[in-house]
């Protein structure tokens, strides 16, 4: 089974308990911070990962990761059985998809924008209404400072690109200018 699948099938597994629950998005950022830990510490990859740690060792860290992080009985559960099934190590894709079906089922869409420059609040609040209105769902914005961009932002919605930067204004009248010679 590939880790997609793998991914999948325990995401959706996940999705349906949480939501019997109306626990859809905490069990969501629960097991996105945990994913988060994963990957932002070596060492704890390399220990819970490797096949040379008896698996009480790991159950006692695990133990331990959800006390501190004062996790739900339905994420520790899940991730105790991930560890029990030798599947801690998707735990980053299981995350990715849960969080995909987490959108699809509460109708949003996230959208990737670039800026030259930080947005103020209001400014985050008027893209975002802009961009709901557009695709009829409601967005979560993600929002990143991009230094390369002369000025202006762009936005990236699923397949759809919305390009308002300096650079795309300068090439579209450049173009335009050039058709008239």
């Amino acid at each position: 089974m590939t880790g997609g699948s793998v991914a999948r099938r325990y995401a959706k597994a996940l999705i349906e308990l949480a939501a019997k629950g109306d626990r859809v998005d905490a069990v969501g950022e629960e097991i996105g911070q945990t994913a988060g830990l994963f990957e932002s510490s070596a060492d704890l990859r390399n220990l819970m990962f490797s096949p040379g740690i008896v698996k009480e060792v790991k159950r006692g860290i695990l133990r331990e990761l959800l006390a501190r992080a004062s996790a739900s009985d339905l994420s520790g559960r899940f991730l105790q059985l991930l560890l029990e099934k030798d599947r801690l190590r998707y735990i980053a894709p299981i995350s990715a998809m849960y969080r995909e079906l987490a959108d699809a089922l509460n109708n949003r869409i996230r959208a990737q924008v670039r800026s030259a420059f930080a947005l103020s609040d209001e400014e985050e609040t008027a893209l975002r209404n802009q961009l709901s209105a557009a695709t009829g769902k409601e967005v979560v914005l993600e929002v990143e400072t991009d230094t390369t961009l002369l000025g202006g932002l762009k936005a990236r919605v699923g397949s759809a690109t919305w390009d308002g930067s300096v650079r795309n204004h300068l090439e579209s009248l450049r173009e335009r200018l050039a058709g008239r010679s």
